[in-house]
């Protein structure tokens, strides 16, 4: 059995066609893509005059990478159980709040940017984990001063991320007219998962080892394989072109809650709930009171893309009694798959093995 955390690519995908079905560059106006979301953030800091900037202590030490290469100082502020941001937190001048729509689940945006505007400090949305819901009311990635975007994280493409600005006030320059590199590597595990899929074969264990040699993605921006000048490379593009991105969404909100009932009332496990509005889900996040690393190495031995974030990326140094809030996320989180490849039979094959585990500790 193989069932990925992530979207398989279809062929379909690949074959060029006339238009674009996904709309996610329609959306915005002012707008650049890039090779990978650091690499977005990285230029969009650049737009930005600040010098300290906040975020959650529950975090991927990745996405401090280009706050701590252009010397911005970072101070950490704690989430609830809903992953929403406590915000007792003191700005000043020159200062931001970095806002994450954790697993794809919308934050309350419009409460956060009022907030940051009585404080007079810029709002910068985290939208690695989502993607904008074009055909909605509340789309993420319209709130802050600045956005950033990583397609990867839910889409079926080897690369790419996108800036935006939202504040007319910020002067930006797209300078960024590169042709990203083909990338070999990724498209090479994207087909070895497609056939995984298709045939049943467990390829986790060999990812896993893999992870070990290729190193965080802090390591790969810090070796300047995200570098901004690297722009989209063509095959994502055309991907990007050929998905039907409404299809996706809609796929992504029924499989999140078809597994939220499956997993409801099941003992030990605690599941997020309801969707926000805005919400693509990538994961289903749940919390797991005991043995969660032992339940997460089963599942995936068992073919099932589990997953805990951010993993060996945590931040090293913070004091994680002082915000109980990321504690509990960093201890117990579980994601689970809910990506458009799945169908009913995945997700029930999940959910029992998951209500196994967390009731045995053990097959």
């Amino acid at each position: 059995m193989f069932i990925p955390e992530s979207p398989v690519l279809k062929i379909t995908h690949l074959i060029k066609k006339n238009g674009s079905k996904s709309g996610i560059f329609n959306v915005f106006t002012r707008s650049a893509v890039f090779n990978s979301g650091r690499a977005a953030l990285s230029y969009g800091l650049k737009c930005l005059d600040i010098s300290r900037v906040w975020v959650p202590a529950y975090i991927c030490q990745s996405v401090l990478a280009p706050f701590n290469n252009l010397g911005i100082e970072v101070q950490f502020y704690d989430v609830d159980e809903r992953l929403r941001p406590v915000l007792d937190i003191l700005p000043r001048e020159k200062d931001a709040l970095l806002l994450v729509h954790f697993f794809g689940m919308c934050q309350e945006a419009r409460e956060i940017k009022q907030y940051c505007r009585e404080k007079g400090i810029y709002l910068i949305e985290d939208c690695a984990h989502i993607i904008p819901d074009v055909y909605g009311d509340t789309i993420a990635g319209t709130y802050g001063d600045i956005a950033f975007f990583s397609f990867r994280k839910q889409l079926p493409v080897p690369d790419g991320g996108m800036l935006v600005i939202n504040n007319p006030g910020i002067s930006f320059i797209n300078q960024n007219s590169n042709i990203g590199h083909f990338p070999i590597k990724k498209m090479v595990i994207q087909a070895a998962e497609k056939v995984a899929f298709i045939t049943g074969i467990n390829i986790y264990p060999y990812k896993d080892r893999l992870r070990g040699v290729v190193g965080s993605t802090n390591s790969v921006f810090m070796a300047g394989e995200d570098r901004v000048d690297n722009g989209i490379s063509p095959v994502t593009t055309r991907i990007l072109s050929n998905i039907d991105i409404r299809r996706s969404i809609n796929n992504k909100r029924k499989s999140f809650l078809d597994l939220g009932q499956l997993l409801k009332g099941k003992g030990p496990i605690k599941p997020f709930g309801d969707i926000t509005p805005g919400s693509v889900p990538q994961l289903y996040p749940v919390l797991i009171e005991d043995n969660r690393d032992i339940i997460c190495k089963s599942l995936r031995l068992h073919g099932i893309g589990a997953s805990h974030w951010p993993g060996d990326e945590y931040v090293r140094g913070i004091d994680f009694n002082k915000f109980p809030g990321a504690k509990m996320w960093m201890e117990k989180n579980l994601l689970l798959p809910v990506n458009e490849s799945l169908g009913i039979k995945h997700l029930r094959d999940i959910s029992s093995r998951v209500v196994r585990l967390t009731y045995t500790g053990k097959e």
